[in-house]
Order: structure tokens, then C-alpha cells, then sequence
């Protein structure tokens, strides 16, 4: 009978975020980053060691305060989470109000997070209506709806920041593109025209001038005769 293989998802980790610091977790496919964000977060606990919380061992937290604690942590999945057939505003009072807000707060507290991540005035737009990066943006302002209760963000692999603005970058790159290939076809018909107009009335002198030799000719002959 085969012996099982202990595998190691994360191993001799020792990490420390401090509030209002920006931490990047890189590295390749199955090193373990998404393990340690689902340990940062609560979602998750570890088999050894501990995982601190503003001093508070998340794990041996129990019930509605661990829940409460995962509730702490934004998270902004690969996958666009909106529900296409609800107006941003309504997709973020649902989060607001699975995070445990007040109806009343909530409202105010959607504006303000749509305004911090640049996208004041949305709420009655549906998601089809946004870009790509702003729809990002969306899933981002809903993740800091959970960070107001208070705050840590938690990017899940890949920055909603950047991806918006990879895909706004790319959005302006592609209408730029489309620009240029549409001025040099409209420029290669403009010079083909004008090559047409030029050779016409270059054609049409060329005619004249022929018609008036030939004319001058004949009126000379007739003179000498």
C-alpha cells in the first residue's frame, strides 16, 4: 500500500501587514497565494501556527465574531460577481447589507465608495452598461463597502486597480488603432481621388492643346492654297 504524501499548501510563513500599507503577493501557479489570503482572511485555518487580527487569533474566534472578522476582509474575485440583471446601486446594497449595515447607512455608504474608486453617479447604470475596467471598479467599491466596518482590504491574486487600468490602457490602444487604420484608408482614398481628378484634367488640356494644333494647321493650309 502506498504512503500517502504530505503536501505543503503554505509553509514557514511569517507575514505582517500593517494598517494602510499596499502588499503585492506574486508568484507562480500553485505557490500558495490564494491559500494565504484565504488564512489572512479568516476564511480558512491553519493546521499549525497562528493567524492575528489586531492581536486576536482569528481561528479561536467563535460564531458570529468570526464571521464578523471575515466580513473585515474585501475581497474582489477573478470573476465578474455582479448580478447583470440589478443596477450597480442595488448590487452594492445587497453587499452592504450582507456585511450587516443599516438600510439607511448603506445608501451614503455606497455613493462614498463608488466615489473613492472614481466612479461617482453610477448607482442606476447596469453592469452591461460599464466598461470592462469600470465594471472592475464596481466589484472594488463593493469590496471596500466590507472595509468600512471597518478596514482591510484583501485583492484577491490580481489587482482590480490594475486590471482596470490594463483594460481601459488596452480599450484606448485598440480605439487609437482603429483611428489610424481608418485615417490612412480615408487618406489612400482621398490621394486616389485627387490622382483620378488630376489625370482627368490633365487629359482633358492635353485634348485641347491637340485640337487647337490641329485646327491651326488646317487654317495655315487653307491660307497657302
Amino acid at each position: 500500500m502506498e504512503e500517502r504524501r504530505l503536501t505543503y499548501a503554505v509553509r514557514d510563513i511569517s507575514l505582517t501587514v500593517e494598517q494602510g500599507e499596499f502588499v503585492f503577493l506574486i508568484g507562480s501557479s500553485g505557490a500558495g497565494k490564494t491559500t494565504l489570503l484565504q488564512l489572512m482572511s479568516g476564511e480558512i485555518a491553519p493546521d499549525e501556527g497562528t493567524v492575528l487580527l489586531n492581536n486576536t487569533n482569528i481561528a479561536r474566534m467563535l460564531g458570529p465574531w468570526r464571521v464578523r472578522a471575515r466580513r473585515t476582509f474585501g475581497v474582489v474575485s477573478q470573476q465578474g460577481l455582479l448580478i447583470r440583471k440589478r443596477t450597480v446601486g442595488e448590487n452594492l446594497m445587497l453587499a452592504a447589507g450582507a456585511a450587516g449595515m443599516m438600510r439607511r447607512k448603506s445608501r451614503e455608504a455606497v455613493k462614498k465608495a463608488l466615489g473613492i474608486v472614481g466612479l461617482p453617479g453610477v448607482e442606476e447604470c447596469y453592469p452591461a452598461e460599464l466598461s470592462i475596467g469600470e465594471s472592475r471598479r464596481v466589484e472594488l467599491a463593493r469590496a471596500v463597502l466590507n472595509s468600512m466596518m471597518p478596514s482591510y482590504i484583501s485583492g484577491f491574486i490580481y489587482s482590480a486597480l490594475i486590471d482596470s487600468f490594463c483594460c481601459e490602457q488596452n480599450a484606448r490602444m485598440t480605439a487609437m488603432d482603429s483611428a489610424n487604420q481608418n485615417a490612412e484608408k480615408l487618406l489612400g482614398e482621398l490621394s486616389l481621388e485627387f490622382n483620378r481628378v488630376r489625370q482627368a484634367a490633365i487629359t482633358q488640356e492635353i485634348t485641347e492643346v491637340s485640337a487647337g494644333a490641329r485646327a491651326q494647321r488646317k487654317n495655315h493650309q487653307k491660307n497657302e492654297r
